[in-house]
């Protein structure tokens, strides 16, 4: 029998969140009970241990029990005795050794203490019988065999035994009863009187949408969006109040339910480390809009009008009925928080789900086709751009879209805030072909940058695309391209885009009726290669091409020539040098063969031992002379690296 002093309160509230969260708010009278049951699964456990909150009329403190964390099989396995063993009597007799009982059988009682489960066999008609008896001790009757056909009833002298065996049978019970369940107790200190609210968020399915949008006439949208909410938990929701929010709080998961037992150090006591601090980054400023592109920040024009607007009958005609009609759903933003609070209560079966309205608004939006190269290289897609003037949030979810009575397409829209615009795409437009081509060109150097003895030559990579578009349509169409934004490529193009994203230039055109029509897209990016003055050992081609250009600097131009004039001389200095080192290799050499012929004739070689004392006076010349060469070049060096070490930069000048 249930206990009366405890009570279950249903649930009264339920908001749920984008991030997998669900808070939930019980309440009621208690009526004279004390304690307030909750249940919940192990994967809730230690969201519910962490977010659970009492309130109570009375406001006095709330004590909280909970089960243990331990398996149902290691708490059985606490006891000295196993019932999941026990398949009939004489096993759990056999288990229950020593234990002093009362057993009542036919007319009469016996109280003893049991020995063990005894089997004996007989014959009845030519068939085996065997007959279980319990054996009993006790020192008045010593050893009693009592058949346990004929027990009746068997009583535990032992309190505590008593206590043990119904302790098991409530654990088994919940095994299977409440799997993986686990239950808490609000003790309440408040004489069972008074009203009660119990609240806590748990793990809960996201809620999703989905939304319909209409072609109207009259040139108006509808739109149609509808929240599916699922109730994944072991209780119905009857005429509960639900609030779906549109944010991401900060969650996460922290084992509170199984003791934690820390392994520390042998050392001083100390507490456990928390977690180390967390410094969000310092955002970056936005970098400068590039030289004919168009801000982020800029409004595209948009005036809502349409293309060729259906004019079909049926549900069109029907829908724009409905879309008079509002809604019981209060909408409400409270910073980054937009909630959709539905006005009537809701009502939800247990692990069942239920589609609700929250969103059926008539919008302003435009006929349009998108072409993005990526996604299809012919053909742009049917699409419509709208701008969300329905004053809510709009969650991320599939659009199914209607026209001219019929399904036309599918779409996916991602989270969208009041006034802002958005293209979504839905079927592939067959009417509008296009072609592109590219080309690439390298532009000639503008400016040269002297910067710690490097020249850095600048240039612009030169990208141009165009689009050749027709329109087959015998009708007026807008079409929008998408062309994609590059890292250090900006826009240089006359053309102009309405609108930029993140990854795009959106550029809009009118496509007149049966017509062609091109859009050409440039795109330029820096570029440069560099000079190490420090490196060369006389003028190259490229120094040279920087002498014949005009610069609109006279001082880099005169700094240029005067480097250029230093490399000279180091040039010349360097195959003087080399010019000496072969001549000294050769005065060595000739040195060396008269040595030889000296060896060869003795006192007859005079004239081979002058030629020796020449070519010795002539090596010492010419090593001075190295040496001169070397400090000249050295000296040559020191001037170079000192007017290369300047900072200075110079654009050039181009003549016509």
């Amino acid at each position: 029998m249930k206990n009366e002093s405890i009570i279950s309160l249903p649930i009264k509230k339920v908001a749920l969140y984008k991030h997998g969260m669900g808070y939930f708010e019980r309440s009621g009278s208690l009526n004279g009970a004390q304690h307030v049951e909750l249940s919940c699964s192990l994967d809730e456990i230690d969201d519910m241990l962490k977010s659970l909150i009492v309130l109570s009329d009375q406001g006095g403190p709330a004590n909280i029990t909970y089960d243990s964390s331990k398996p149902t099989a290691e708490k059985l396995s606490e006891f000295g005795f196993d019932l999941r063993k026990v398949k009939g009597f004489p096993d759990l007799l056999g288990q229950l050794k020593g234990a002093s009982v009362i057993v009542d059988f036919e007319d009469r009682q016996v109280e003893g203490r049991l020995t063990g489960v005894d089997r004996a066999e007989r014959v009845v008609d030519s068939t085996v019988v065997v007959d279980n008896y319990a054996v009993l001790y006790s020192p008045d009757s010593g050893l009693t065999r009592i058949d346990l056909a004929s027990i009746k009833g068997l009583r535990f002298k032992d309190e505590k035994l008593a206590s043990e065996v119904a302790q098991q049978l409530d654990l088994l019970y919940l095994s299977f009863s409440k799997k993986d369940r686990k239950n808490l107790l609000v003790n309440l200190d408040q004489g069972g009187q008074g009203k009660v609210t119990i609240a806590y968020s748990i793990p809960t399915p996201i809620w999703k949408t989905s939304y319909r949008l209409v072609f109207l006439p009259d040139e108006k949208l509808l739109l149609q969006g509808t929240a599916i909410v699922d109730n994944v938990q072991d209780e119905d929701w009857e005429d509960v109040a639900v609030t779906l929010v549109s944010a991401h709080p900060i969650s996460f998961i922290q084992p509170l339910y199984e003791p934690i037992k820390p392994q520390r150090k042998r050392m001083a006591p100390q507490g456990l480390a928390s977690t180390d601090p967390f410094i969000p980054e310092r955002p970056v400023p936005a970098a400068p809009v590039p030289a004919g592109a168009m801000s982020l920040r800029q409004e595209a024009s948009f005036d809502g009008s349409w293309g060729a607007a259906s004019t079909g009958a049926g549900i069109a005609y029907q829908m724009q009925d409905l879309a008079e009609q509002s809604l019981d759903v209060e909408a409400k933003e409270s910073g980054e928080l937009f909630e959709y609070r539905i006005e009537k209560p809701v009502t939800i079966p247990r692990d069942s789900s239920s589609l609700i309205p929250i969103v059926q608004e008539q919008i302003h939006g435009e006929r349009v086709s998108l072409f993005n190269e990526s996604k299809n290289n012919e053909f742009p897609y049917a699409a419509v751009k709208f701008k969300n003037s329905t004053g809510l949030t709009l969650e991320s979810g599939p659009v199914t879209v209607f026209e001219e009575s019929a399904y036309a397409g599918e779409c996916l829209i991602d989270v969208v805030k009041p006034d802002d615009k958005r293209i979504l795409p839905y079927a592939l437009d067959k009417a509008i072909a296009i072609t592109v081509e590219r080309k690439h060109e390298e532009k000639p150097v503008y400016r040269v940058q002297l910067l710690n003895g490097i020249l850095i030559m600048h240039s612009k990579r030169l990208s141009k695309m165009e689009y050749s578009i027709e329109n087959l349509a015998a009708k007026e169409k807008v079409l929008y391209i998408e062309h994609p934004v590059q890292e250090n490529w900006s826009l240089v193009s006359e053309a102009e885009p309405e609108e930029e994203s993140k990854n795009f230039y959106r550029f809009r055109l009118v496509l007149s009726a049966s017509s062609k029509q091109n859009l050409f897209v440039e795109t330029e990016s820096p570029s440069h290669y560099q000079i190490n003055i420090a490196n060369l050992r006389q003028l190259d081609s490229q120094f040279q091409w920087l002498l014949a250009q005009n610069f609109a600097s006279e001082s880099f131009s005169d700094s240029l020539k005067a480097m250029a004039t230093l490399l000279g001389e180091i040039g010349d200095l360097n195959e003087r040098i080399s010019s000496i080192h072969v001549e000294i290799k050769d005065q060595k050499d000739n040195q060396a063969r008269a040595r030889e012929n000296v060896k060869t004739l003795g006192a007859n070689a005079v004239r081979f031992q002058e030629a020796i004392e020449s070519s010795e006076n002539k090596i010492v010349e010419l090593q001075s002379d190295l040496e001169k060469a070397n400090s000249l070049l050295k000296e040559k060096y020191s001037k170079l690296k000192e007017a290369a070490m300047k900072e200075m930069e110079s654009d050039l000048v181009f003549k016509g």
